[in-house]
């Protein structure tokens, strides 16, 4: 058994789990972040106790079944009940909803319904399809983790704690739930309690169970021919892995182009047609109705699209795990040093107080405008007021302070994403560049002791070939070092100079290089042959997931390079020039306005536009003047400031999800910077080219 072990108790909880296994601990914490974060099921047990419902012996059936492969605690009936009594409430609020508000809104606002409905009936498919994907992510580090471990020592029990103890997500927690359920007697044996537990994870996976089977077959195979059974299940988890993304790379291609046109392109060419909509269609058309779509319903169904794509992301290679790393820092704080030390401010607050600070004068400029149009609305006032954002200072300084909303937002996500995960990036980027080095190391160890020259020595040779290539300094050049400084210097054993309390490895946070080295440290008594066939047995682990992890990147790597362009340039540069040719019409038409007047005033021609001055809606070119009815450039382009901050999420949620799965750390990164490319094309390209063209177009009055 695995004790952890404490030094006292400090509460009546520990002194009860004084006893419990790693394992089963590591079990219960997961279940426990389970209940915290799933509003679904708390929902679901609220409503139950007033009504339970079943919807259907089909539709029970199948929610059974999401249930038990998404581990959800609940019954069909719960979900029935809940579903009608929350439908239910929003028809009836609904229904007064419709009578307040005007015609055609009293009709939009009924997709919340719809989508809660949506919600409702799918979230258990959904919470299952996204548990399998969970599941088959880890897959392939398990299944390879067990070959290493029973490529030495033929123990499945020993393969699975090993397993279970470097690997995250619903598989290692059934991993560890199974060790417990063993230790307590629930199963007569491992070979028993895999036979249950591969029925649920054939569920998951069809692959990783048959890859399982594979490793459950070798422990009775002695020899060469255990080896070939570990081998046989290490090549048909990479070959499924790679096909299954083989197949979703080639599946990605249409929706990609799909959530490009749809998504990027016709919508910004409607923006750009969005002015004149705004002055010559205002009376069919609402603009606000326009902006309410493009703000709200737009992004929402490319997120939905997007988001269905993701969930069908294959398992591939996973990156390193920290939750076995001490130190890493919260999520819900940002860090900053300050005289050398460290200061913990809370994420959320800064990120608001930032945005908060960044928008103060845009709020006044549309708070002028908004009190405008309360008060004097269809005055001469009034359309004086509104002429005068068209004038060149005037609608300079607009822009600038209307600029000043989209810079506070865009400043409080940025924070946000990545003061939430930089310092845990920075954090596995340096695990990622210790496992990178391992294999080098592990190669020339094993050359080394094949010569039957002692470990001290080949530990120097070891250096010397580091040094050779030009990786001095590098992580494991510094760990191999340090342990061999340990050892000739202090006069420490190899466990000691790595493991004691002032041993090498606790500057070397990688689960993968912890569990490398205890495995050689616990075979160096074993004798050479023993010792150098376990080193081989690592780095042949260690590449295979190199390989792996090289074969799907060059997969994605064409459509992922679209995707990236897509975020990072078109999509910006494309509302960029939305938002700039929308204020040019805008202000070309204001300006033609001011010299059609000049012709009257010089010439006495009638034009339309003085009788549209006398009196409203006359003449036949009296609309060019009515700018008092239409949106001020500055809203427009705020509209379609903040379409591409969300687009601009919803991409990089794409881009990562395609590229990393669930990994949250990556996103974070990926949000943020892709946010940022964004935001500074953006502004660089409205205002430049506002400041560049404005000067020409002022000229058209001159004529």
């Amino acid at each position: 058994m695995f004790f952890k072990k404490r030094s006292k108790p400090v509460s009546e909880e520990e002194k009860r789990n004084r006893y419990i296994s790693l394992e089963y601990q590591r079990y219960l914490k997961a279940e426990k972040s389970k209940e915290r974060r799933l509003f679904y099921e708390k929902m679901c047990h609220y409503f139950s106790k007033f009504a339970k419902v079943s919807l259907g012996k089909k539709t029970d059936e199948k929610f059974e079944e999401h249930i038990r492969v998404a581990r959800l605690n609940l019954t069909p009936k719960e979900i029935g009940g809940t579903f009608l009594i929350t439908v239910g409430l929003l028809t009836i609020v609904w229904l007064f909803l419709t009578v307040i508000f005007p015609s055609p809104l009293r009709f939009m606002i009924w997709l919340v319904p719809l989508f809660w409905t949506y919600y409702m009936l799918s979230y258990p498919g959904f919470k299952a399809e996204v548990t399998r994907i969970q599941g088959s992510d880890a897959a392939l580090r398990v299944i390879l983790y067990m070959a290493m471990y029973l490529d030495m020592n033929p123990s499945l029990e020993g393969a699975i704690r090993t397993s279970a103890r470097y690997t995250t997500g619903p598989l290692s927690t059934d991993l560890s739930k199974l060790l417990w359920d063993l230790e307590m007697g629930h199963y007569t044996n491992i070979k028993v309690a895999l036979g249950h537990y591969t029925q649920l994870w054939r569920e998951w996976s069809n692959d990783f169970v048959k890859a399982l089977e594979y490793l459950i077959n070798s422990v009775s195979r002695v020899g060469d021919e255990r080896r070939y059974m570990v081998k046989k299940a290490q090549e048909y988890i990479i070959e499924s892995t790679y096909n299954n993304m083989q197949r979703y790379a080639q599946n990605l291609k249409g929706p990609v182009t799909l959530i490009h046109m749809m998504g990027i392109v016709l919508p910004i060419m409607g923006l750009i047609m969005f002015p004149l909509v705004s002055i010559f269609l205002h009376d069919a058309i609402n603009p606000i109705y326009i902006a309410v779509g493009y703000i709200f319903i737009m992004p929402s169904l490319l997120f939905f699209v997007i988001h269905r794509q993701i969930a069908k992301r294959p398992g591939a290679y996973a990156h390193p795990a920290l939750v076995n790393v001490a130190n890493v820092p919260p999520k819900d704080k940002l860090i900053i040093k300050l005289g050398g030390k460290e200061i913990f401010l809370p994420l959320v607050p800064v990120c608001f107080l930032i945005t908060f600070v960044l928008i103060i004068p845009g709020l006044f400029h549309f708070f002028k405008i908004f009190n405008a149009y309360i008060f004097f609305s269809g005055t001469a006032e009034f359309k004086i007021f509104m002429a005068q954002r068209y004038i060149g200072a005037n609608l300079i300084a607009d822009m600038f302070q209307a600029f000043t909303i989209f810079w506070g937002i865009l400043a409080g996500l940025v924070t946000f994403f990545i003061g939430r995960s930089y310092k845990r990036k920075k954090i596995r980027e340096m695990i990622e560049e210790i496992e990178q080095g391992l294999d080098l190391g592990l190669t020339e160890l094993e050359n080394s002791l094949a010569k039957n020259i002692p470990m001290e020595r080949s530990l120097y040779e070891v250096i010397q070939e580091y040094e050779k290539i030009g990786e001095k300094e590098t992580p494991m050049h510094n760990f191999f070092v340090e342990t061999l400084r340990r050892i000739q210097q202090l006069g420490m054993t190899l466990n000691d100079a790595m493991f004691s309390k002032k041993g090498s490895i606790k500057n070397y946070p990688s689960a993968l290089l912890q569990n490398t080295m205890r495995i050689i440290i616990n075979s160096v008594n074993k004798g050479h042959r023993a010792l150098v066939n376990n080193i081989r047995t690592i780095n042949n682990y260690i590449q295979n997931n190199n390989r792996i992890e090289h074969l799907i990147k060059m997969l994605l790597d064409e459509i992922l390079g679209s995707m990236r362009m897509l975020a990072a340039f078109i999509a910006p540069i494309m509302c960029a020039m939305a938002a700039t040719i929308g204020t040019m019409i805008l202000k070309m038409l204001y300006q033609i306005s001011v010299a059609l007047q000049g012709l009257e005033e010089r010439f006495g021609v009638s034009t339309g536009i003085t009788g549209a001055h006398d009196s409203f809606n006359q003449g036949p070119l009296a609309k060019l003047t009515q700018f008092d009815q239409i949106m001020p450039p500055t809203v427009t382009m705020m509209i379609i400031a903040i379409y591409l901050i969300e687009v601009t999420l919803i991409l990089s949620f794409f881009l990562n999800g395609a590229e990393n799965g669930f990994d949250e750390i990556n996103r974070d990164m990926t949000i943020g910077k892709y946010l940022l490319f964004a935001g500074a094309i953006f502004t660089i390209l409205v205002l430049g080219g506002t400041l560049i063209f404005m000067p020409f177009i002022e000229k058209i009055s001159q004529f």
